[in-house]
């Protein structure tokens, strides 16, 4: 499937499960990103791996134009109901462990989550247990998300109290599994703040690794899942945990540059950009050669550059680049108020005045349009105060916020001569 330009869509599927592959693989299809057919051959692709044999099936004919299904699926399809059947029966013949294959969803998902309490109790096996997780993952292979999440939630809890849960790669896996199976089936985003603050703390304590590298591998896992839970509340924490983790940093520069735009979406969009676009203006830089998208390029132009005309045209290409992209498309509406703010500050401090004219080609509006947004921007309480002189077609600025290179030069070496001096005592 030929790579659509900007779309990131390819890189980002190596690092997630095939269930959220297909997530993505049905959003850019109505997008017309790539050849629908291409589309089709990877769906094909992935289903293969999975019990989603109707799926399969359906998505095959599609491709083929209703042809006859292939006998080979068709076999494939009996061999799937009949491994249920047999986890099924083999739950059933377990009084403890009956509720799971209940056929009321709500009552297995509200039923209290097992614990290694119950297991003495009820006298439930080390074998029994596993079924449960075998059980799980098959139920998720078939895209039955609620029942994998409920089932998984039950194998997390029996274990969680096994003092070397962080060296049993089936209960890391569990963690991970439960994280999928609760976002695919839409569960309350509390729920999902949970599995994945459980996973990132298995991944930092686990010591079943191999190696550096696979810990670190398992981290760079996490971020790509992370992008799953960006939304307003956990905008902050992404940012942090990758300005403030060097080694992260590191690993994306490396393997996945592609994950800045994310990074510098959520620093248009955080009301926090002041604080942290420094340390990654100072990243842009070092990736300036290996990676390049408009979201990118704008917050470097207009910050680092101070190229205002490069910026807009970045800024008009980023609105296309973010309602294409799986994670951000929610937030291209929010994008481009950030970003006509982000240019209005901007030029605010290195201009007394500029005409609604200029003004309304940097914002991308008509002059009427321009007016209205500067009246809606100078009405709310923000670092920069305005007025519109409308006699002169122009937008004011206040001059105490005019940026003034010689206070901010002052302002960076004041500390110099005190680190001079305590470097020369210690010496």
């Amino acid at each position: 499937m030929a790579e659509s330009n900007w779309d990131n869509s390819l890189q980002v599927a190596q690092y997630l499960d095939r269930h959220f592959v297909l997530q993505i693989l049905e959003f850019v299809q109505p997008n017309k990103i790539y050849r629908e057919k291409d589309v089709l051959q990877a769906k094909i692709e992935v289903l293969s791996k999975t019990n989603m044999v109707d799926f399969h099936i359906e998505t095959l004919q599609k491709l083929n134009d209703n042809q006859e299904t292939p006998e080979a699926l068709v076999t494939r399809r009996n061999e799937v109901l009949e491994e249920l059947k047999r986890l099924t029966d083999a739950l059933n013949a377990i009084p403890a462990l009956q509720f799971l294959t209940d056929a009321d969803d709500q009552k297995v998902d509200q039923t209290p989550a097992l614990t290694s309490k119950d297991v003495a109790e009820k006298q439930i096996t080390a074998e029994q247990v596993k079924l449960v997780l075998e059980y799980a993952r098959f139920q998720y292979s078939c895209g039955i998300y609620t029942r994998a999440a409920t089932a998984l939630g039950h194998y997390i809890s029996i274990t969680s109290s096994d003092e070397n849960k962080f060296r049993n790669k089936e209960y890391l896996s569990a963690l991970w599994g439960k994280f999928a199976a609760s976002k695919l089936s839409y569960k309350p985003a509390n729920v999902l703040e949970a599995d994945y603050e459980a996973i990132k703390y298995a991944v930092e304590h686990f010591q079943g690794y191999t190696s550096s590298t696979e810990q670190m591998n398992q981290r760079l896992w996490l971020f790509h899942w992370s992008l799953f839970m960006f939304s307003k509340e956990s905008r902050n924490d992404a940012i942090d945990r990758f300005l403030s983790d060097k080694s992260l940093r590191y690993l994306v520069k490396r393997q996945c540059p592609y994950l800045l735009r994310y990074v510098a979406t959520a620093l248009i969009l955080n009301k926090r950009l002041k604080e942290n676009v420094a340390k990654y203006i100072k990243l842009l830089q070092q990736e300036s050669f290996s990676y390049s998208d408009p979201v990118v390029d704008f917050l470097f132009n207009l910050l680092q550059k101070v190229d205002f005309d490069t910026a807009v045209r970045n800024y008009t290409e980023a609105e296309a680049v973010l309602s294409n992209d799986f994670f951000l498309c929610e937030f291209a509406d929010s994008f481009k108020e950030s970003a006509r703010v982000l240019i209005f500050e901007t030029y605010s401090k290195l201009h007394s005045v500029v005409s609604l004219e200029k003004l309304s080609h940097l914002l991308n509006l008509d002059i009427d349009a321009t007016e209205l947004w500067v009246v809606s921007i100078i009405r709310n309480p923000r670092d920069i105060e305005a007025r519109i002189d409308s006699a002169r077609g122009c937008v004011v600025f206040n001059s105490n916020h005019q940026y003034n290179i010689h206070r901010q030069v002052i302002e960076k070496t004041k500390e110099i001569p005190k680190r001079y001096i305590s470097n020369y005592n210690r010496n």
